[in-house]
């Protein structure tokens, strides 16, 4: 949270040099003491050299564990959790970003409904409707390798009919309508510096902020209970534009 403030105020690689530790406390008591550094490296879960960048990694203190890195991701900045990462087990972070934003990228070009599948580190299957196919893929390929170029992932581009069972997990987004929007509905305010996204009770906590259903990005909720996206960004400008056309604006706790 105490980091999340400073991004867009202060460039990225200079935040350990405006602060080189967080101390969290709770209850009165200090609870967790964290280091803040900066590598050149590859995020964690990815696994091509060539996607090495300066990557914030704050550090528990005590047991020099990661606990969490933040970096720019397909020109996004993002804050990714790395507890339980070498569990296996759950989805991690990096793969939930990672999710998204190939959802996000393939829906900026389909109509239809669209599923990913990540299918290891830097391979995904992206499930579409048959009408969005050729589209999705473009002449010659072209269109879907300049996502993968943008994003280091190799993507399989496949139709709902392909899959076992031949059906979409969730309901269409097709030209018929807009997908359902889950979550909490909440009515952004803009200022001449922000795009504030009152969030309530959910102090603390990492939400996805979505239009019609769908995402637009994921943020940490500062202590007042909002989130504050600085104008001329290019997530400001996706809210609102999602503002604009009348989008219902909802967030989804993770």
């Amino acid at each position: 949270d105490a980091l999340q403030r400073l991004v867009g105020r202060v460039e990225l690689g200079m935040i350990p040099q405006v602060v080189d530790t967080v101390v969290y406390i709770e209850a009165g008591e200090v609870h967790t003491v964290y280091d803040v550094t900066t590598e050149v490296k590859v995020p964690h879960g990815l696994v091509e050299e060539d996607l090495a960048r300066p990557v914030i990694v704050i550090e528990d203190f005590e047991t020099g564990e990661p606990a969490y890195e933040i970096y720019t991701f397909n020109r996004q900045v993002v804050t990714v959790p790395l507890e339980g990462a070498a569990d296996g087990g759950e989805e991690t972070g990096i793969e939930r970003v990672a999710k998204q934003e190939i959802e996000r990228e393939i829906r900026s070009v389909a109509h239809g409904h669209v599923e990913v599948e990540l299918q290891g580190a830097n391979t995904a299957v992206v499930w579409v409707e048959e009408d969005d196919i050729s589209y999705v893929i473009g002449k010659g390929g072209g269109r879907i390798s300049k996502i993968e170029d943008r994003l280091g992932i190799d993507i399989d581009v496949r139709t709902f009919s392909d899959r076992p069972g031949g059906t979409a997990g969730g309901s269409s987004g097709g030209s018929g309508g807009s997908v359902p929007a889950a979550g909490e509905r909440i009515t952004p305010e803009v200022t001449n510096r922000h795009v504030v996204v009152p969030v309530g009770d959910h102090h603390g906590d990492t939400v996805e902020v979505r239009a019609d259903g769908e995402y637009l990005f994921t943020a940490t909720v500062s202590r007042g209970g909002e989130i504050q996206v600085s104008r001329g960004s290019a997530i400001a400008e996706e809210l609102e534009t999602a503002i604009d056309r009348g989008q219902t604006i909802t967030v989804v706790p993770q």
